[in-house]
C-alpha cells in the first residue's frame, strides 16, 4: 500500500464517522460526496491525523495583519466581515480569528458572520464538518457549482477563495481528486 493510500485509509477510518454524523442531518450541502470531504481533510491535515482527529491549528500572519488593518479602519473587509465586527477584539482574540482550525483548517474569521456560531464550532472535531459543509454550500451557491461534480473548482475555492483563485500549492486540487479516488 502506498503512503497516500495509507493516509487516506487513516483519514477515512478516523474522520469518516465524524462526517457521517453530520451528513445524516438535513444540511443543504450533504449532496457533497464523503470522498470529497475526506480528500479535503487529507489535503489540509492528512499528515497530522495518526491516531485521532486532534490536529494543530495554523496561525496565518497575513490574515492577522488584514484583521488588524480592518480593526484600525484601514484596508477592506475580509469575507464579509466589517470593522464593526472586529473593532472591540483584543489582539489575542484577533489571533484566534486569523487561525485555521481542525480537520479542514477553517479560518476562524468565518464564524464572525455566522449567527449563533463561535470558534468552538470549528475547533471541535465532532462538530467541525458542519462548518465545512456550510462553507462548501456557500461556494456552490456563490459560484454556481454542482456539489456532485465540480470537484476541482471546490478544492480551488477551499484553498484560494474562488474557483478562479490561485492555490498555495499548484497541485492542491489535483491532489484532492487523486485522494478522492483512493476513498473508493
Amino acid at each position: 500500500m502506498t503512503r497516500e493510500a495509507e493516509m487516506m485509509q487513516r483519514v477515512v477510518s478516523i474522520c469518516g464517522p465524524l462526517f457521517d454524523a453530520v451528513a445524516g442531518s438535513t444540511h443543504p450541502a450533504t449532496s457533497i460526496p464523503k470522498s470529497f470531504v475526506m480528500a479535503l481533510t487529507a489535503n489540509e491535515t492528512g499528515e497530522w491525523i495518526i491516531d485521532n482527529p486532534q490536529v494543530p491549528s495554523r496561525f496565518e500572519l497575513r490574515v492577522f495583519r488584514r484583521l488588524l488593518d480592518l480593526q484600525a479602519g484601514r484596508g477592506y473587509h475580509i469575507g464579509g466581515i466589517t470593522r464593526e465586527e472586529v473593532r472591540l477584539f483584543s489582539a489575542e482574540s484577533l489571533r484566534d480569528y486569523a487561525t485555521s482550525w481542525s480537520l479542514t483548517q477553517i479560518m476562524g474569521y468565518n464564524v464572525l458572520i455566522w449567527p449563533g456560531w463561535d470558534l468552538s464550532e470549528i475547533q471541535d472535531p465532532t462538530r467541525h464538518y458542519r462548518a465545512t459543509l456550510k462553507l462548501l454550500a456557500g461556494f456552490c451557491e456563490e459560484y454556481g457549482l454542482d456539489p456532485t461534480k465540480d470537484f476541482v473548482d471546490l478544492f480551488t475555492c477551499w484553498n484560494a477563495g474562488s474557483p478562479h483563485g490561485r492555490t498555495f500549492d499548484s497541485a492542491y486540487a489535483m491532489n484532492g481528486i487523486d485522494r478522492m479516488q483512493l476513498c473508493g
